[in-house]
């Protein structure tokens, strides 16, 4: 039964996100689609995470359907990206910190950082995460 319940939810977060995609004038392949899914096993393999909800991954990639910085040359890598730096966050930390909170974070600095994914990128999200903490 959970698995028809997590395969309905992956078939729904499929089809959400293409049709948003198409909202915005872009297209993603079912080919493209198994590259996502593919990334975030590799991710989970290299922060040797297990991930309980399989569709999580649509979490992640929501907010980065309004990225300014989204291009139809990029955006899959934009996704992969996306998806290997929410695993690498949610490996490094050991508190918690709900899904949703953690996407938004990470889009929130995402923006802030002018669209580069990179290793200040992770430092900023780190830190934001610190003093929300702090202040809990």
């Amino acid at each position: 039964m959970r698995e028809q319940h997590t395969l309905k939810a992956l078939q729904e977060g499929e089809l959400e996100l293409k049709q948003e995609l198409a909202c915005i004038g872009f297209t993603l392949s079912n080919e493209q689609m198994k590259e996502l899914y593919r990334v975030q096993q590799m991710a989970l393999l290299r922060y040797r995470w297990v991930e309980t909800r399989r569709e999580c991954i649509f979490d992640i990639l929501k907010p980065f359907l309004n990225s300014p910085y989204m291009a139809q040359q990029t955006y899959l890598s934009l996704f992969q990206q996306s998806i290997v730096l929410y695993y690498h966050i949610r490996s490094s930390i050991d508190w918690q910190v709900s899904d949703e909170i953690l996407c938004e974070i990470l889009y929130e600095e995402y923006l802030l950082h002018h669209g580069e994914i990179d290793q200040k990128l992770v430092k900023a999200v780190m830190q934001h995460l610190r003093s929300r903490k702090e202040e809990a």
